[in-house]
């Protein structure tokens, strides 16, 4: 949410327009999981709030003690201490005083005990109660970079009044629901009893159950070979920590259609450059993997053995490798990839000039400078497949890039992203999301294009790969 337009907004309407929002989310709320609805709710109160992580504790009335069900910015298993009994630490505390607690100008030594798993400076911590009446519901604790506009605060008042009835009312749910289950169970159970099934159905209940067991042990097979195949794509992806020597800020957004993808990137340092790949290949699952895997030791290869370091030679000598290992000119065979390839070579010592040298099968780069967005576009030609590239089919384009200057590489899965009317999410949006984001920091930068991409999409199947690169030089 853009804060100017909350503060230019006339604020009844502001709050008007969030309350329905909070209702469309909320009303679905009593037949839903409650660490799934209550997710849902803390993820717009942060982007509300510019909260960097929040986290959601809903209270054990058997144990008395609040337990952390929901999270947002951070894993739930990253928390060290996931219950507080009432009165303990800043969560315990707010539910005894009936108060939110609210506190500023921190420091890691003084209040991050139990949060280390903050690992940038903060400039505030909130937690708050939530109560039905009397009755304790649960807490919220949010970790704020900046501090927010006073109308959240008021907004948040509201919002928890209307959850707190919620959570009430979908416990009583979870209770009803139970006690079906466990009446259905008991008739279930007389009914056996009395009504014997035949010896010939029973041979038939059997043998079904055998396939059915079959099958499930099938499934699994498969899941656990493809998830051994997942840990084996991840190796060939370049370490996060390792790029971050290279570049001030950078973000990942690697979203794979179904457990292993045809998508990946690719990092390589040498003496004098820097290379960066983000590559779509045909296909997607098990059939993409195979042909990521072979593309990334293929690039490895080229540059690192072979020591070519010119993009668009780079390109080329790609093609022909991928021709040659699935014998194209023989087996029919058209499989390939499109692929974005960056050379960065920096020019002084104080790392002010930035020279890059782009070279594109079928996918752009875009890039801010000078507070303008501009684009490279790549060759229309892909990598792979039964035609004959040659030494004019991808062509280097270079610029001068500065410090503070970004950089974007994605597949097509970002802008292919369909809605449940099948409306296509569109390159153009995602360049206009990428402008008008562009001064937030690299990590922000990803959650606004999460948010936009999960909001879009809602509820429609994955059809592709995604992956988006963002980098600030």
């Amino acid at each position: 949410m853009n804060t100017n337009k909350i503060l230019n907004d006339d604020n009844g309407k502001w709050m008007s327009e969030q309350l329905n929002f909070f209702d469309d989310i909320l009303k679905y709320g009593i037949k839903q999981d409650i660490s799934v609805f209550t997710k849902q709710v803390l993820h717009q109160l942060s982007l509300l709030s510019n909260a960097y992580k929040s986290i959601f504790f809903l209270y054990d009335e058997q144990h008395e003690r609040l337990d952390a069900i929901a999270t947002y910015g951070c894993l739930l298993s990253k928390i060290e201490q996931k219950s507080y009994q009432l009165g303990e630490g800043l969560v315990g505390q707010s539910i005894v005083s009936k108060k939110g607690i609210y506190l500023d100008n921190i420091s890691k030594g003084n209040v991050f005990a139990n949060f280390s798993f903050v690992n940038i400076e903060l400039e505030s911590i909130f937690v708050t109660p939530v109560f039905l009446d009397e009755k304790i519901s649960g807490a919220i604790l949010f970790f704020f970079l900046k501090k927010p506009i006073p109308l959240f605060f008021k907004l948040l008042d509201v919002i928890k009044q209307k959850l707190a009835f919620i959570l009430e009312n979908s416990q009583l749910h979870s209770k009803k629901i139970s006690l079906e289950i466990e009446k259905n169970e008991t008739l279930s159970t007389t009914i056996d009893e009395v009504n014997k099934i035949t010896m010939v159905l029973s041979m038939q209940n059997e043998e079904i159950q055998k396939n059915l067991n079959q099958l499930a042990q099938n499934h699994k097979r498969i899941t656990e070979s493809l998830l051994y195949a997942k840990r084996i794509q991840s190796i060939i992806l370049p370490n996060c920590e390792r790029m971050s020597n290279f570049f001030d800020e950078h973000f990942v957004i690697y979203e794979p259609k179904d457990i292993v993808s045809g998508d990946f990137y690719w990092f390589v340092k040498t003496e004098e450059k820097i290379f960066l790949a983000i590559v779509d290949c045909t296909g997607h699952g098990v059939s993409g993997a195979f042909m990521s895997i072979m593309g990334s030791t293929l690039l490895n290869r080229i540059v690192i053995e072979e020591r070519i370091h010119s993009p668009n030679t780079i390109l080329l000598k790609l093609h022909k490798y991928i021709q040659i290992m699935l014998q194209q000119d023989t087996s029919k065979n058209t499989d390939g990839m499109d692929l974005s390839l960056c050379c960065f070579e920096i020019q002084d010592a104080n790392i002010k000039d930035i020279k890059l040298t782009f070279s594109g099968a079928k996918s752009d780069v875009v890039f801010i400078k000078d507070d303008k967005i501009s684009i490279l576009k790549g060759d229309r030609n892909s990598i792979g497949g039964t035609y004959q590239n040659d030494e004019n089919s991808f062509h280097n384009q270079t610029v001068y890039l500065n410090k503070g200057d970004s950089l974007y590489l994605f597949t097509d899965g970002f802008a292919d992203t369909c809605n449940e009317k099948r409306k296509k999410f569109g390159e153009q949006k995602l360049k206009n999301l990428i402008f008008e984001h562009k001064s937030l920091s690299m990590i922000l930068q990803q959650q606004v294009f999460l948010s936009a991409l999960y909001e879009f999409k809602n509820n429609a199947e994955q059809r592709d790969d995604i992956t988006l690169f963002g980098i600030r030089l």
